[in-house]
């Protein structure tokens, strides 16, 4: 396919590793819209992609006729692991949906792609999600835990009520890119802050698991989801293997020499939930084409030596 995509939320993580996929292929032309334009114009350059447009007012999005929209829009968690997030991730969550919503009201040949979360289903992710697996909602107690997850089930839920709109979710369990803040207050963020400053990554005994995702695979994902028919579902995205704990650990120690400790934590709840299995074995996205190229390890592995080759 060939198209003009406009892009909300183009500071993001995820949206800097679609940006760079999608001047790569040359077959796209970019509209980028960020509350920061400066820094959207300075990754541009940083990565020799051509000078798309850029917009920080997103209400202008109505005046373009597009073929895609993709909504990366993404409130940043709290720094400190130990908070959740706070009941303004709802007004905008709903703000930026909304907008993305009436442009594909508008413009009825668009299809619309919002980037959702694994975190939609809830439940004690004890084993991988399943096809035809059901959300599971705290509904009678409602902690700032669970906050994440009712935005992304509210906003799914809606979007498959406008059934005559094109809108795709796409479940993002877990992704990691060159383009990593490293103040992100994630665990991959935390070990590679101990490799860069010679510190002893220090961890707990309980392994868990997460399915990684790399950027061109996640770029794939949207060019199956911008090549088909357009229609209203929600896919779950996959790598072609999950990874633990203490295989990443492994990895980073064998090739990246980093240094961990096992030590005891009080047990207690995790301020954001618990999700010791985080992948899903949904392959309903095959139906699209959609096939990743990459595991979990070997995202870490290349995307790894390129994010410490640029700094």
């Amino acid at each position: 396919m060939t198209g003009r995509i406009a892009i909300l939320g183009a500071t993001s993580h995820p949206a800097k590793g679609l940006i760079v996929n999608f001047d790569r292929s040359n077959n796209y032309e970019l509209l980028l819209l960020a509350r920061n334009p400066e820094a959207v114009q300075q990754f541009l350059q940083e990565q020799r992609c051509k000078p798309y447009r850029i917009l920080d007012d997103f209400t202008r999005l109505h005046e373009e006729e597009l073929d895609g929209v993709i909504n990366c829009i993404a409130q940043r968690p709290p720094s400190d692991p130990s908070q959740p997030f706070d009941a303004s991730l709802f007004a905008s969550t709903e703000y930026f949906d909304n907008l993305m919503i009436d442009y594909v009201r508008r413009y009825e040949k668009c299809q619309a792609v919002y980037l959702s979360s694994g975190a939609v289903y809830g439940g004690d992710y004890t084993h991988p999600i399943e096809s035809g697996q059901r959300a599971s909602f705290p509904i009678n107690d409602v902690t700032q835990a669970e906050y994440y997850q009712a935005v992304k089930l509210y906003s799914e839920a809606k979007h498959r009520a406008l059934t005559m709109l094109h809108i795709i979710d796409i479940r993002i369990f877990a992704y990691y890119s060159r383009f990593l803040d490293p103040a992100a207050p994630f665990l991959l963020s935390s070990i590679l802050t101990c490799l860069r400053e010679k510190k002893v990554f220090q961890t707990d005994s309980q392994d868990i698991v997460r399915d990684i995702t790399h950027p061109d695979d996640l770029f794939g994902m949207f060019e199956a989801c911008f090549s088909c028919t357009p229609f209203n579902t929600a896919f779950d995205l996959y790598s072609r293997a999950p990874i633990s704990k203490f295989e990443l650990l492994e990895l980073f120690k064998r090739e990246f020499g980093l240094q961990y400790r096992i030590v005891e934590t009080p047990p207690g709840p995790l301020p954001r939930g618990s999700k010791p299995i985080y992948c899903s074995e949904n392959r309903a996205a095959e139906s699209i084409g959609f096939v990743p190229k990459y595991t979990s390890a070997e995202t870490v592995l290349s995307e790894t030596k390129l994010l410490l080759s640029n700094h």
